[in-house]
């Protein structure tokens, strides 16, 4: 439906197709903090599940034997319900962390489960991150995309490969604010054809690589430098290579040391 109305809007003149914005806003999901859990979080509660099995285990063989209890004391066979509930549960959760492991995703969301924990607004909720990319000219919203991402990072590329397919242009002019400061996004736009603007990137780039590199690089904390990983290599804002001249192994893993 939004589609044909950009296409409406662009059949009319309305778009200026030269210069567009790019913002994220979070959206509240049906979905409560509480059914919403991350891979330490699950772990979590299989533990303290085991914990209380164990726990009622004990008691049962505390019991064993004792035909008379107390008051106080549950019968063995509640303590055996209550072991049966809690395994139920275990599974559940267990199942929950299988699921993060097979699909790769660090978060889940038993009511809304496409919906992830974000921070927004001074708040941490369960959210959906809308991304939409605006047109200058007329402030008409040419696109947007539902995520599950809590921030913009990567999101210039594919916001401003849909107003170039709308508007049928190879060249895009999209700014964005420092959210989107993303080395890796940023190479990426260029090499289709986009002159991206972020907030506080204020170096350029200059990247003699393929475009497939350009989708592996990450950036520097410092921003003036672009890591290819699978050849172990920085290029510096100039296009220079830069290759390792120590090796450090004490983290578990080969890195790139700068030369002293």
């Amino acid at each position: 439906m939004f589609r044909n109305f950009a296409a409406l809007c662009v059949r009319l003149g309305l778009y200026g197709k030269e210069l567009a914005a790019v913002d994220g806003s979070k959206f509240q999901a049906v979905n409560s903090p509480k059914r919403s859990f991350n891979e330490k979080q699950i772990q979590k509660k299989i533990e303290n599940i085991t914990k209380k099995i164990d726990g009622y285990l004990k008691e049962l063989d505390k019991n064993d034997g004792h035909e008379n209890v107390t008051n106080s004391e549950k019968t063995a066979d509640e303590i055996n319900q209550i072991i049966s509930n809690l395994k139920e549960r275990k599974e559940r959760y267990q199942g929950y962390a299988g699921e993060l492991k097979q699909t790769g995703e660090k978060q889940k969301s038993l009511t809304d489960s496409q919906s992830r924990l974000m921070y927004g607004n001074g708040k941490t909720d369960v959210c959906y991150n809308v991304q939409t990319i605006v047109d200058a000219k007329s402030k008409l919203i040419i696109d947007f995309e539902v995520t599950n991402h809590g921030n913009g990072y990567n999101f210039i590329t594919p916001m401003a490969e849909k107003a170039m397919e709308l508007f049928e242009t190879e060249t895009i002019t999209a700014v964005a604010d420092s959210g989107y400061a993303s080395i890796q996004d940023i190479t990426s736009a260029m090499n289709r054809g986009v002159e991206a603007h972020v907030a506080g990137t204020d170096f350029d780039i200059c990247l003699p690589a393929k475009e497939g590199e350009a989708a592996e690089i990450n950036g520097h904390h410092n921003g003036r430098c672009v890591y290819i990983a699978e050849r172990n290599i920085a290029l510096c804002p100039m296009g220079n290579a830069l290759y390792p001249s120590i090796y450090d192994n004490s983290n578990g893993c080969l890195v790139l040391r700068n030369r002293k």
